[in-house]
């Protein structure tokens, strides 16, 4: 019969034929072990035999586990961060260190090295899309080895209100084409479609284009003095339909009256309008009518009146026609 000495768990011999069975555990290697075995038979009396022997346990580097998030399907909003945790774990006693690290995955998405945790914020351009991310966790072992798993983040279409810029308060004289265009940006990708439209009280005559937004207005005579808050809208194609709105000012004023143009010689002639006090003005000229460039400022000829009028001398030698107009700015 035979039997072994000291303990070692796991180790087993057959009493009979002193075969020795064992598989050593993850925590029993690496590491020696010394076994002794030993025989004896059923004399009278009983005699005995030993023989002792080292049996070596190699480490054997175990590979680590990725299974938490594989093949499962997430839903995400476009520029809202989505958090996930890569959980990985590794049989191996000591415990090998795990590192992670992204395979695959669309641009912006992050994973920490350390605790597995993967970060993505989907620009507006990422979205709508279905996005396939592969992770793989490393351990420090020799040979170090490896495991990966594959999870999908769908991002959805988000509509995003457009941004119109705001509009500064206007001034237009009785007569006068008031006209401006409207700035707008909207973040969405693609790109959607805008319409503009003018708030409700706005004055007889006022238009915004829907599509371009330029906004027109001539006041007429009797439209004239007045104070007018206006608001324009801005609405996106979107679902739901998103908008913005400004509000701005305009002050129709009387018109701007010429008292007197005549020749002060041939080369020169004299222009008088009527003026308030602490209004600006400024002469502007155009040498054709109906080409460009339009409406020119005559060089030092813009001031801020102090009195009821104001009077300019110009140069009548600059081409053979030349028609003149004043401008005014200021409420």
């Amino acid at each position: 019969m035979a039997t072994i000495a000291p303990f070692v768990s796991g180790v087993s011999i057959n009493a009979g034929s002193g075969v020795l069975n064992w598989t050593p555990t993850e925590a029993q290697g690496p590491s020696n072990y010394v076994v002794t075995v030993r025989v004896f038979d059923n004399g009278s009396p009983s005699l005995v035999s030993t023989q002792s022997f080292t049996i070596i346990v190699n480490e054997v580097n175990v590979a680590p586990v990725l299974t938490n998030l594989n093949n499962t399907l997430w839903t995400v909003n476009e520029q809202t961060t989505i958090t996930l945790t890569n959980r990985g774990s590794d049989a191996d006693v000591p415990t090998n260190i795990l590192t992670y690290e992204i395979v695959s995955a669309p641009t912006g998405a992050t994973v920490d090295p350390s605790t597995g945790l993967f970060s993505w914020t989907p620009s507006e351009a990422q979205g709508p899309s279905s996005n396939t991310i592969l992770v793989r966790v490393f351990d420090n072992g020799t040979p170090t080895l490896s495991a990966t798993q594959r999870f999908s983040v769908v991002v959805n279409e988000v509509n995003s209100p457009p941004v119109l810029s705001s509009i500064g308060d206007k001034t237009v004289a009785t007569g006068q084409l008031l006209s401006f265009s409207n700035v707008v940006n909207d973040p969405d990708l693609p790109a959607q479609a805008l319409s503009f439209s003018l708030g409700a009280g706005a004055p007889a005559g006022a238009n915004v284009d829907a599509a371009s937004g330029v906004f027109t207005w001539t006041p007429s005579s009797g439209q004239s003095p007045s104070t007018n808050s206006l608001s324009i809208r801005v609405a996106d194609d979107g679902t739901p339909s998103l908008s913005a709105t400004q509000t701005f000012t305009v002050f129709v004023v009387a018109a701007i009256r010429i008292t007197d143009i005549h020749p002060l010689s041939a080369s020169q002639m004299s222009i008088t309008w009527e003026t308030e006090v602490g209004k600006s003005y400024q002469l502007e000229y155009r040498d054709n009518w109906n080409s460009t460039p339009g409406w020119q400022p005559l060089s030092g000829t813009q001031a801020t009146a102090d009195g009821t009028s104001r009077t300019v001398t110009v140069s009548t030698t600059s081409s053979s026609q030349r028609f003149y107009r004043v401008a005014r700015s200021g409420n």
